[in-house]
């Protein structure tokens, strides 16, 4: 067993690492409870893309327009009618869990968006005019 001297713990603390359970094992901590993620949503998201695989998209076919507003700006416009869908009862194009799992997917890609491209979601969304022409 290994001994820790006070100033390693003073190191180790700044650095964000602390002992877990009852074990003391030295632990980062820096992940997310990711235990906490219901497996229903990851279930919704895998749902919807395998939709999207169905119809013929490449997997991954998303991930080529993280990069650009346009296609963020398309797809959050898709998302919020399947959010009026689910909460309007439509169900005239997906059913319930089908407009939430658009939902899910929707999410998805807006998170994986700000994660390697916060400079386009601000472009896309949260700027002034940008001075592109409407498609």
């Amino acid at each position: 067993m290994r001994t820790i001297y006070s100033n390693e713990r003073d190191n180790e603390e700044s650095r964000g690492i602390k002992e877990v359970g009852k074990s003391k094992a030295l632990s980062s901590g820096s992940v997310p409870s990711i235990w906490q993620v219901p497996l229903s949503l990851l279930e919704s998201a895998a749902r919807r893309m395998q939709k999207g695989n169905d119809k013929g998209y490449p997997i991954h076919n998303w991930r080529s327009g993280l990069d650009d507003p346009a296609f963020l700006r398309d797809r959050a416009n898709h998302a919020a009618t399947h959010l009026m869908r689910l909460l309007n009862g439509d169900n005239s194009v997906d059913d319930a869990q089908g407009n939430a799992d658009a939902l899910t997917w929707a999410c998805c890609l807006i998170n994986e968006a700000l994660r390697l491209h916060p400079e386009v979601v601000k472009k896309a969304f949260y700027s002034e005019a940008r001075g592109e022409k409407k498609e």
